[in-house]
């Protein structure tokens, strides 16, 4: 659903946490080990922060993502926080620099599109019916929207790579964000993926394209000496995808959120 906010596009829970989240866009830009994610206020470094930080951020929005977590740590995490109302979801997390950059490139320049096809950056002028086109795709796949201020780089800077047809319909998108402060542990780390390929149009690479052009555009456009992506532990094709980019899993780490399914249900986003 809309808000009347054309910025805003998910079910009535997300449209009340995606304005607390906009909201908090100072708070989290001034406290090193919290983010502002656009759907989520997400902490990268819990060691620091602390469990209360992250409580206090749960309780606030419902749902607290925590990126980089040590594996051995993700048990007692999920101990520590454990409620009936609570849900975990966990993913891998997959690191590159320079060879996802030359792999990734690679790929773009080798892909050959059909006749009509698009492969462009989204503007930081976007029209709101080109981020609705976004949206809607996104919630197709499983993917919770993300609000139009943060695609177009008005909270942290961002690159949204999209591919159109010969129609101009939005085909495949996907999108990378700095989000993580400079002077934290994960400087110049970029967050890619948030992949929507239109069912019309999958098992033809365009996962792999699209994703290959937002690190590609991400290493040209954004402070970046790596990127880094999640997929689920059984999301295979998701792996291939990813490593098919030249990010390759990094198992010191994992990312885990938390979210009340009182609030989302039991399921809150791929």
């Amino acid at each position: 659903m809309k808000s009347d906010d054309p910025e805003f596009c998910g079910s009535a829970a997300q449209l009340v946490l995606l304005g607390a989240v906009r909201a908090w866009t100072a708070e989290a830009t001034a406290t090193p080990g919290l983010f502002q994610g656009g759907r989520l206020i997400g902490i990268d470094d819990l060691e620091t922060l602390g469990d209360a930080a992250a409580l206090r951020v749960f309780e606030a929005m419902g749902a607290v993502i925590v990126k980089f977590i040590p594996g051995e740590n993700e048990a007692g995490f999920r101990a520590r926080f454990a409620a009936p109302e609570r849900r975990f979801t966990a993913w891998d997390v997959f690191v590159g620099g320079n060879e996802a950059r030359r792999i990734s490139s690679a790929y773009v320049e080798a892909f050959v599109l059909p006749d009509g096809w698009l492969l462009a950056g989204l503007s930081a002028e976007a029209p709101a019916e080109t981020i609705a086109e976004i949206q809607t795709l996104q919630e197709l796949c499983g993917v919770a929207p993300v609000p139009g201020y943060y695609q177009r780089g008005h909270a942290v800077p961002a690159v949204v790579s999209v591919l159109s047809d010969e129609t101009g319909k939005i085909a495949a998108t996907a999108q990378a964000y700095a989000r993580h402060h400079a002077d934290g542990p994960w400087a110049g780390h970029i967050f890619c993926g948030m992949v929507a390929v239109h069912p019309d149009h999958r098992r033809k690479g365009l996962g792999t394209l699209i994703n290959a052009s937002v690190i590609t555009n991400a290493f040209a456009q954004l402070e970046c000496t790596h990127v880094y992506e999640h997929a689920a532990s059984d999301n295979l094709p998701s792996h291939a995808m990813i490593e098919a980019s030249g990010l390759r899993r990094d198992n010191r780490y994992r990312c885990v959120m938390l979210h009340d399914a009182r609030r989302f249900g039991e399921y809150f986003t791929n």
